[in-house]
């Protein structure tokens, strides 16, 4: 017969057995069992944006020659010009629309002086006044462009009375930053155009141009890609007038190229108010014009201004 203390020794010994059986299991388990991944950190939220200007659309479909009133309703959604709008030449002779939403702008060259500009089209659309506000275009120039020397494509204005900041004038509330082309070398290059306030200072970077009612700069900004459409984008930041706090950032294809944030944009109180288009090319005496004629794409230009979250 089994002896009490006998029958308490065997549960001492299955309670140390199972213990250990469940310590075992535990352990095993703990072998068994794969961390998951952490997941990827979530990224920061887009800044959020208020789009002023877009376009163009509802463009009568493959039309050479438009009208003030179609460029218009092409941004703003009716034929109705809002003040402030303006387009050079009217019509617009040599911009031809593909589609319902792309121009195309010629540029007669033949028989143009050395000197002198070809055919363009320019397009003034004012958005609601802002103190930062980015301009965004996408154009492509074909494979077979016949680059003159420089030209222009377009960009953001500040225009508070007095001269439009263009055609080697400026006025103290006025300033613009524009994207223009550069091929002085061996390949056609981006650059940032810019008419600022005449601080006296040398910005040190490519080309300074004087002038008795402004200063001109140019930038340069790296190879232009042809044969596709290519976005640049260059946001305008103001800061208070004659600080020298004022801010330009270019962008290729979402690339920065280019920022500075010493500028004198403005001696006077203005506001960033007019997208502008400037389709032209030039060329100097030296080299005198391309013959014929040339084109670029047009497919956007719109505006947006950051919104508080």
């Amino acid at each position: 017969m089994t002896s009490l203390d006998d029958l308490h020794a065997r549960a001492t010994q299955l309670s140390a057995d199972a213990a250990q059986l469940a310590a075992d299991v535990l352990a095993y388990q703990a072998h068994q069992i794969v961390p998951l991944p952490k997941p990827p950190p979530e990224p920061p939220p887009a800044p959020l944006v208020e789009t002023l200007l877009d376009g163009p659309t509802r463009l009568p479909p493959n039309q050479l020659g438009l009208s003030r009133g179609e460029i218009a309703e092409a941004w703003y959604g009716s034929p109705s010009q809002p003040t402030g709008f303006w387009t050079t030449p009217t019509p617009l002779d040599q911009t031809e629309s593909v589609g319902t939403s792309r121009l195309r702008q010629h540029f007669y060259t033949a028989g143009r002086p050395s000197g002198s500009g070809s055919t363009w089209g320019q397009i003034a659309a004012p958005f609601e006044d802002s103190a930062d506000a980015t301009c965004e275009i996408v154009c492509e120039f074909p494979n077979n462009f016949d680059w003159s020397p420089t030209g222009k494509v377009g960009g953001i204005v500040a225009y508070n009375g007095g001269d439009w900041p263009g055609g080697a004038k400026n006025s103290p509330a006025n300033c613009s930053a524009r994207f223009i082309w550069n091929k002085w070398g061996s390949e056609p290059l981006w650059g940032m155009y810019v008419y600022s306030q005449p601080d006296g200072r040398d910005l040190g970077q490519n080309y300074k141009y004087d002038w008795p009612t402004g200063t001109r700069w140019e930038f340069l900004l790296g190879p232009i890609t042809q044969g596709a459409p290519v976005k640049v984008d260059v946001r305008v930041e103001l800061g208070a007038p004659g600080a020298g706090q004022d801010k330009i950032t270019a962008y290729v294809d979402g690339d920065e190229r280019w920022s500075r944030d010493d500028l004198y944009l403005l001696e006077e109180p203005g506001m960033l108010n007019r997208a502008y288009l400037s389709m032209m090319c030039g060329w100097d005496g030296n080299t005198g014009p391309p013959s014929g004629y040339t084109s670029m794409f047009l497919d956007r230009m719109k505006i947006t201004r950051p919104m508080e979250a």
